[in-house]
């Protein structure tokens, strides 16, 4: 979907641009014959310059996320004791409990593509690179779950959306529950 913006009148001759000026692969800027600028862009406007994007999006982590740090402070409470992303184990799981032969893996419902969620919405913009970047994501999903099963692991999978303050006590005593179980 193009955007096109439009800026003040200039007082101009056109002989004195040129018609089109590229700023960058996201957008042209050019000079219209009634001496107006447009810009036409394919780029997601973005209310953050490309330095603080950048910040915002270096933050983003893969270990100890919030909702990661939640479900480990419940399990530690009611006294159980674990180790956090074994790296001998298929995909790092977050939650390593040995001594229940089971492990935890909290996923974020955006970066992992949790369907029917309110929290996942495919981007707008650069649909392509999300959708492979998701499908990537849920495809090394299962690509590790199979292989932890396979090395006799019990695979518990908490979503972020499964501990909102309204479904949080079910779904700690869901992990509970399944972890007690053979």
């Amino acid at each position: 979907m193009k955007n096109t913006h439009n800026f003040q009148k200039l007082q101009c001759r056109p002989s004195h641009f040129p018609q089109k000026l590229v700023i960058n692969y996201d957008g042209v800027v050019f000079l219209r014959k009634d001496c107006t600028i447009g810009f036409t862009s394919n780029a997601m406007a973005d209310i953050f310059s490309k330095e603080k994007r950048s910040e915002i999006m270096s933050r983003i982590r893969g270990k100890h996320t919030g909702p990661e740090l939640v479900v480990r402070r419940a399990l530690f409470a009611q006294g159980f004791r674990f180790r956090v992303h074994v790296k001998e184990l298929p995909g790092k799981p977050d939650i390593v409990l040995p001594k229940y032969n089971s492990v935890v893996i909290v996923d974020g419902c955006f970066w992992h593509g949790h369907r029917k969620c309110k929290l996942f919405k495919m981007p707008k913009t650069r649909v392509t690179f999300w959708r492979q970047k998701i499908e990537g994501n849920r495809a090394r999903d299962l690509k590790n779950q199979r292989k932890l099963r396979t090395l006799g692991w019990k695979v518990i999978r908490v979503w972020e959306c499964q501990l909102s303050a309204r479904r949080y006590q079910k779904t700690i005593e869901r992990i509970i529950e399944k972890l007690q179980t053979n």
